[in-house]
């Protein structure tokens, strides 16, 4: 930054314009609700009033969780608050967190009803009222805190500092940058030292510590935030990159992460302001979608539609419109040697497809996998490979030798592709150039 630029505070700031970038319009210096609005409140004890941020997933994946071991009393109410709408200044919200932010827990199981606000905070409320993910012992109860306070301190660094001048910050600030992503891969380092001695954050046990921090580290070294893996060289943690998969793996993570989510094919059953995204039987009753079966012409809109939804999401977070993703799937379908196959859920919507053309070449054919596609609320349940396999049979019929395909480099569909036995060519390379006009 030159001098000309440099910034020169007043003696006495004042609150006089918006602060710039993505958050401005909800970031102000003074507290207290902006405006009157009740809760809505649920038939369940619990009510969580959240928004499926990584602060918002450590709450729900807890609760999935519990649910999973039988907890009845976890069964809850799951109101979507929509941050960026400023719904988190409403009078009723403020009545449950005075400090305005997501999440926010209110127990109607007890006389008068508890409130709980601070991720941290409810985390070890609902571990202690349930008995589960906390050591009993001493040891392992205070290294099991020690964690997860570890991730209350530490994550601002990461959220507030290296993800907003990273990512949303309306100018790009080298020093600002490079402070913050020093942080975030001390932090990195941090973790990956401990989970080289540990299976688990808290010890050999998952606990409230790795459901905290997970979250933020692992979905951070997935590619799952701020589209900053490559940049931060997430894959050289090792031990982080273990325990994140194996967390990711769980399915009560899995349903966490889709319950108040506002982006993806999942947000048209869990977001709706007034309806609650509880119903954990109603989230795990879906029947396996359909057998899959070819994909045709006048499938596409549908797919197309699911398309812009996922690829407009972290990691890839493309700018899609359902325009653009349907002329790109019309252009393959018009093209020779096209070949698709597609999976229905339950209510007859798109859950996943897959799609590319064959290709002539000196013995036999070739076919190139343009596209795939799974639902996120889909993935990790076998659907993506059930449509490979399905593919594989169809292409078994046309004298095909082999499937080529491109994807990201260190991010989860990567390491799909890897399990279904895809390799990395060592004898080939691929180039892009853009053109000028």
């Amino acid at each position: 930054m030159s001098q000309d630029n440099e910034y020169l505070p007043p003696k006495v700031w004042k609150w006089e314009k918006e602060s710039g970038g993505k958050f401005a319009s909800i970031n102000r210096p003074i507290a207290g609700p902006t405006h009157d609005k009740a809760l809505p409140v649920g038939k369940h004890p619990l009510q969580l009033y959240s928004l499926a941020t990584p602060n918002g997933v450590k709450v729900t994946v807890l609760l999935e969780e519990l649910l999973a071991l039988g907890h009845t009393g976890a069964e809850y109410d799951a109101w979507l608050i929509r941050i960026g709408e400023g719904e988190q200044f409403g009078s009723g919200f403020v009545e449950v967190n005075p400090n305005s932010k997501i999440p926010a827990l209110r127990d109607h199981g007890t006389t008068p009803p508890t409130r709980v606000f601070e991720s941290g905070s409810i985390l070890l409320y609902l571990a202690e009222k349930f008995g589960e993910f906390l050591p009993r012992d001493p040891a392992g109860r205070t290294e099991t805190l020690n964690w997860l306070f570890w991730q209350m301190g530490s994550a601002p660094y990461l959220g507030g500092g290296f993800g907003h001048f990273y990512a949303y910050a309306p100018t790009k600030i080298e020093y600002a940058i490079d402070r913050f992503a020093m942080e975030a891969k001390r932090q990195l380092d941090v973790l990956d030292r401990r989970l080289a001695e540990s299976r688990y954050l808290g010890g050999e046990d998952y606990t409230i510590a790795d459901i905290a921090n997970w979250p933020w580290y692992g979905q951070l070294a997935l590619g799952r935030l701020y589209d900053a893996g490559e940049f931060l060289q997430v894959q050289e943690y090792e031990h982080v990159q273990r325990w994140a998969r194996e967390v990711d793996a769980r399915p009560a993570v899995q349903r966490g992460r889709m319950v108040n989510r506002t982006f993806g094919r999942w947000r048209s059953s869990c977001t709706n302001a007034t309806t609650p995204a509880t119903s954990r039987r109603r989230r795990r009753t879906s029947a396996r979608p359909m057998q899959p079966r070819r994909l045709e012409e006048g499938d596409l809109e549908a797919c197309a539609t699911l398309f812009a939804q996922e690829f407009s999401a972290p990691p890839w977070s493309e700018p899609w419109t359902n325009e653009r993703a349907l002329a790109r799937l019309e252009h393959f379908h018009a093209s020779p040697g096209f070949v698709g196959m597609l999976a229905l859920g339950d209510q007859g919507e798109v859950a996943g497809f897959l799609l590319g053309n064959l290709e002539p070449y000196v013995e036999g054919k070739l076919f190139y996998l343009r596209e795939m596609c799974v639902a996120t609320h889909r993935q990790g349940q076998g659907l993506g490979s059930e449509l490979y396999r399905a593919l594989e049979r169809e292409l078994a019929t046309r004298d095909v030798r082999a499937v080529y395909l491109a994807t990201g480099r260190g991010i989860p569909a990567a390491r799909f592709y890897q399990q279904l036995g895809f390799r990395c060519s060592e004898g080939m390379a691929f180039y892009a150039r853009g053109l000028k006009h």
